[in-house]
């Protein structure tokens, strides 16, 4: 089985240029990214050093162009906050009959295409999993550089973040079907588990498995926007972000160890 590596969150935002400037007070580097094929969303990125990137998504307020292109304006009409989750394939033609066997639900690939200001056309391959976005596969049919800069002035901020370490995704419990599925889908063992917590390790980050045993996260799985709950990001000053300043998502900045 294979291990699958984190590329990037989705954060479903009101206004596109609300939000840049909300990262950006936060000490974020965030930039335009380009419209996406079917015309209804547009986004900003913030991307990291470890290859990774916060996706802010929102919409155009222009009808579809495209009926053929993914339309991901669903994401962003059910309000502000985390939205959904990519991992990160370099074939994914090939991954989805092992992830079958495995008893895992894999819609049809969809291609996808997001055109820079530049002129610069970026394409990719999703599928969804369970007919959901958290999480869906991607597959680069460009060069990945170009829909995820790598360069220094777009991955360093002035907070010091360098990547995303974690993401904590809520589940109704933490019984043998969802820890069996998540194996199934992750390609991997959990690395460690308990009452409280199972954890797997994607290439780069982990992925904590946490039932939602208190009213306040009951009703967050409940809404069923997104099971992802809140990220943990790499940086020099450990914080917890008020979600009010980050369009609803909880943040979390820990340091690394010495």
């Amino acid at each position: 089985m294979m291990t699958f590596r984190l590329d990037h969150v989705i954060i479903a935002v009101h206004d596109l240029d609300t939000a840049m400037a909300d990262y950006r007070a936060l000490g974020f580097t965030v930039f335009y990214g380009g419209r996406h094929a079917s015309g209804t969303t547009h986004n900003a990125l913030v991307c990291f050093q470890d290859g990774c990137y916060l996706e802010l998504l929102a919409l155009t307020g222009d009808p579809r162009s495209d009926d053929h292109a993914a339309d991901f304006s669903g994401l962003v009409q059910s309000g502000e906050g985390l939205a959904g989750y990519a991992l990160l394939v370099d074939d994914l033609e090939a991954a989805i009959p092992g992830l079958q066997e495995r008893g895992v639900q894999v819609g049809a690939v969809v291609p996808g295409q997001r055109n820079r200001t530049d002129g610069v056309v970026m394409r990719w391959l999703t599928a969804s999993i369970a007919g959901g976005m958290s999480p869906f596969l991607i597959e680069d049919e460009t060069p990945r550089n170009l829909r995820v800069p790598d360069t220094p002035d777009k991955t360093q901020h002035a907070n010091g973040v360098v990547g995303i370490t974690g993401l904590d995704v809520l589940v109704p419990a933490l019984d043998s079907a969802t820890i069996n599925g998540y194996t199934a889908l992750l390609g991997v063992s959990p690395w460690r588990s308990t009452a409280q917590m199972t954890i797997f390790l994607l290439l780069g980050a982990k992925l904590r498995l946490i039932p939602a045993v208190t009213p306040d996260l009951q009703a967050y799985l409940a809404r069923g926007k997104t099971p992802l709950h809140s990220l943990t990001l790499l940086g020099n000053t450990p914080r917890q972000v008020d979600p009010a300043a980050a369009c609803g998502v909880s943040l979390r900045i820990e340091a690394a160890l010495a």
